[in-house]
């Protein structure tokens, strides 16, 4: 077995972007919306009301209205609601701590955390909001069924190998110091990653709702596995945010590893 152990975790990590790039995670929100309407999840308008309460006014944050029309109009659910839209766009720059809208070709620098909590918190605000209508259980399932939908919208780069996740070059960009990890190959079928520590959850726990948290920050990774390859699939028996010792990736190719056989405790823990 091939293992490689990713210790660069860094306590502070700035991330550098352009603004106009972030402003794109805006639409999730705007498919959200769109699904809603389109499907009947539940009253929009009821969403919508709970949604804005959420978010409430960005304090300390300045936007000018003429600024944010054109930054909506690229998602006509938010361009049709501009209070809504200005809203989900003062409460972007609150968690990112801008103090206020600056022209979309600014590059930004922020800490790791910051950049983080400007679209997972969004997504969090986005889950919450079915709540009152579906209840804890049926928002949780909504949210994961409209992520997933969403998600097979994105163009992935497609992976030929499973061990293309773990071994496959640099990995998540500025956060590859965002982690600590052990990835390993096992066979051609079968690599996966042990990962200690992760800004993902460290953010997500600031929430104390880890099943939110789960919804929001992880249950994605299962739909993503089929999207670089429809051959691939994951299992994890937990994570994180969810208050295990480490999240246990094993990336599996069905072509290969029709089983589909996670590895016991004892795997894990003889890991480093």
């Amino acid at each position: 077995m091939k293992t490689l152990r990713k210790d660069g975790y860094k306590e502070e990590l700035a991330i550098s972007f352009v603004f106009e790039d972030y402003l794109k995670r805006l639409a999730y929100s705007n498919f959200t919306l769109e699904y809603i309407q389109k499907n009947g999840v539940c009253d929009l308008s009821g969403y919508r009301g709970e949604l804005l309460r959420l978010l409430v006014p960005a304090e300390g944050v300045e936007g000018d209205p003429e600024l944010i029309k054109p930054i909506l109009g690229n998602y006509p659910a938010l361009a049709a609601d501009q209070v809504l839209g200005a809203a989900l766009v003062m409460k972007v720059l609150q968690l990112l701590g801008m103090a206020r809208l600056c022209p979309p070709e600014t590059r930004i620098s922020v800490d790791a955390k910051q950049y983080l909590r400007g679209y997972l918190f969004i997504g969090y605000y986005l889950a919450k909001a079915f709540e009152p209508q579906l209840g804890r259980k049926g928002a949780i399932e909504a949210y994961q069924k409209i992520r997933d939908e969403f998600t097979r919208t994105v163009p992935f780069e497609k992976a030929e190998q499973v061990s293309d996740f773990v071994f496959g070059g640099e990995g998540q960009g500025a956060f590859r110091n965002a982690f600590i990890t052990t990835d390993f190959t096992i066979d051609e079928g079968r690599s996966g990653s042990k990962v200690c520590k992760c800004k993902w959850a460290e953010v997500m726990k600031e929430l104390n709702d880890p099943d939110f948290a789960y919804a929001v920050a992880c249950h994605y990774d299962f739909e993503a596995a089929k999207m670089y390859n429809p051959a691939f699939h994951l299992t994890r028996s937990g994570t994180l945010i969810q208050g295990r010792p480490c999240c246990d990736f094993m990336w599996h190719d069905t072509r290969i590893d029709a089983a589909l056989t996670h590895p016991g405790k004892e795997f894990w823990d003889a890991l480093p």
